[in-house]
Order: structure tokens, then sequence, then C-alpha cells
């Protein structure tokens, strides 16, 4: 009896894990193709020098020497949400009294450099690497929304006194596309949430998360609520509310900028999503996210037309930036070399007419 029970374990153990194999070879997971594509384009673009991992991702005088960063595992910090970035605001103090501008960078993923191997590709080279006169840091985290951005920036960042914060936002906002509520950012939709609320069904859902066959026999039916269950529809009544975050986050922000006399920047990042006629790698990178989040456009579409519908005094639009500008991206939010320079070069302009702006009114 035992070795007929033993038998019955094995063949059903062969049997599954031929199942496993044969369809993460035939339905490979989202990111598998994604991060594909993004190889292929950075190979294209990119130099020898470009691709080196062991070249850091800021020079000194962009803050490689303040900003201490661990993707080992997740922080999360109370106020402010995901957190890899440890700031040493002393080192900060001695860079911002070596600079005559001052700036401070705030975003998600594609403001963090993510896909960028050092920083010979990243925003903060692009836009500031060839200007002595200023001194940066990035303290963008992937994940963020405007609001973890304010939050970040009322922590850590008007004690500082800098002359200009960029905040790059856009890309995060509308996290009901994954399956979030109104306000929530990605990374609490995704399992930040249920590790707090839930971490018994967060280990779980982790754990099924990693077999390919349990991801579409009971995440993608339905049969277990995993977080990354993405919904079949979208009530887009939920963008507009989405929206109305968005706008009291920045209002606010506005306001604290204006009390610490600081020039503060809104900058509506570009996403490959709402491309009309992409061509060429954006076309193949919107075509194979769309196979997966089949959502993302509508969502966005909505959100941005409300976003751009809002204009402020300091509210910057270089969501049409890249748009026709080949080879631009790496997938639909994070950006190739080529995309990284024109948004750097957007970000460069947009500080120097800020400034030049406040030394007219003061004349």
């Amino acid at each position: 009896m035992s070795v007929r029970i033993t038998a019955i374990i094995l063949y059903s153990l062969l049997v599954i894990g031929g199942l496993e194999l044969g369809l993460r070879f035939a339905f490979p997971r989202p990111e598998v193709k994604l991060l594909s594509l993004a190889s292929e384009i950075q190979n294209k673009l990119n130099t020898a020098e470009e691709n080196r991992t062991d070249l850091p991702m800021y020079l000194p005088r962009q803050g490689g020497e303040c900003v201490r960063q661990d993707n080992s595992k997740l922080h999360w910090n109370p106020r402010f949400g995901f957190r890899s970035k440890t700031l040493d605001k002393r080192c900060v103090r001695e860079l911002f009294d070596s600079g005559k501008v001052r700036v401070v960078m705030l975003g998600g993923s594609t403001m963090a450099n993510t896909g960028a191997a050092n920083y010979l590709t990243s925003l903060d080279y692009y836009a500031f690497g060839q200007h002595k006169d200023i001194v940066s840091i990035n303290l963008a985290e992937p994940g963020a929304r405007l609001s973890n951005m304010l939050a970040r920036f009322m922590e850590e960042v008007t004690d500082l006194k800098p002359d200009v914060v960029i905040f790059l936002s856009g890309g995060n906002e509308f996290a009901i596309s994954l399956g979030g509520r109104p306000g929530d950012d990605p990374h609490w939709t995704m399992g930040a949430r249920r590790r707090i609320e839930a971490p018994i069904m967060s280990l779980l859902d982790r754990a099924l998360n990693q077999s390919r066959l349990a991801q579409l026999t009971l995440i993608g039916t339905g049969i277990f609520p995993s977080s990354r269950h993405l919904p079949n529809s979208i009530d887009l009544a939920l963008v507009d509310e989405d929206f109305g975050y968005y706008l009291r986050a920045r209002d606010s922000a506005e306001a604290l900028c204006a009390h610490y006399q600081v020039k503060c920047l809104f900058i509506l990042q570009p996403i490959a999503t709402l491309e009309d006629a992409p061509t060429g790698s954006t076309a193949a990178i919107v075509r194979e996210n769309a196979r997966y989040y089949p959502h993302n456009r509508e969502v966005f579409l909505r959100g941005y037309e409300l976003i751009r519908n809002a204009p402020s005094e300091h509210y910057l639009d270089a969501s049409r930036l890249l748009e026709k500008l080949p080879d631009a991206y790496t997938d639909v939010g994070h950006l190739s070399k080529v995309g990284n320079a024109a948004l750097g070069k957007f970000f460069y302009t947009a500080v120097k007419k800020a400034l030049n702006q406040s030394e007219s009114r003061e004349d």
C-alpha cells in the first residue's frame, strides 16, 4: 500500500512539474517578454560603458555620496510609504553649500532611473551632469504617487532649503488599473496592504505567485483573491477619484513650496501607452503591455486628460515629449537613454526658466 501511495505521489509531482514547465514556456509571465524587449533596446542603444553595473548610479554632484540605496528587501516608511533610499542630511547640506543651484528630484521609478545601469544614461546626468553650477539629489522611489512625494518633501526636503524641487508624476497616480482603491499607490495595492492587514494570506499569495500553474488556475480565475490579480473591468469614475487625490496633493505641495520659498515644478511624465501611433520598439512595447494590462490605456487617457485640464502656474506637461521619438522607452513607463536624454534636457530648461523668472520678479 505504501509503495502505491509513493508511486501516486511521485507521478502527481511529475505531472504537476511537467505542467509547470510547459505553462512557463507556453504562457510566460508578463515580465519575461517585457524584460526581453527592454534588454534588446538597451543592448541596441547603449555602449559597453553605459551598460556597466559596477559604475555608480549618481555622481557626487548628483548626491551619490549622500543617498544610500537598499533594494534587498521591502522598507516601509510610516509617512511616505515605500523607501529604498536613506538620506544623509549632513552630507546633503555640504553638497548644497558647494553649488550655486540646488535641486531635489522626486518621482516614481522613471525618475529613479529604473532600467539605467549607471549614471551615464541617468536623468540626473543628462539634466545637470554637464552644469557644474548645479548640484542635485534624487529621492525618487518606484511606485511613488504625488502624495508620497509630498510627504517625503515635508519629512526630508524642506529643511535642506533647495532652490528647485522637481516632482515627476503621472505614472503611479492611477493604481486602480492594478486593482487598487482610489488614493492607493502601487506598492500598497500589490502587496504592502496585505502584508500588514493579512500576513498569512500575504505569504500564501507570494508562494502561489511563484508558480505559473497556480497563477493561471487559481489567481487568474479569481479562485484565490491575490493582491496581484487584475480586475476584469474598470469603473472610470474611480479615475476621477484618483485625480482628486492628485489635485489635492498638488495644491498642498504648491502651498508648502510657497511657504518655504522653493521653486517647485510639477511635471506630467510621458507614458508610451498614450501614444496614438507608436512605431518601432515603442509599438512592440505598447502591444505587449496591452496583452497583460488591457485597461491601462483607457485609465491613463482619462486620468491624463483630467490632469491636463487642471493646469497651474508651476505645472508642466511633458507627456507628449517623446511621441514619435524612436526607441525612447524600454517599457511603457521607463525610458531608454534616448528618452532620458530628452526628458533630462526638459528638466534643465524648466529649472533655468523657473530661476530666471524668479530673478526677474525680484528685479
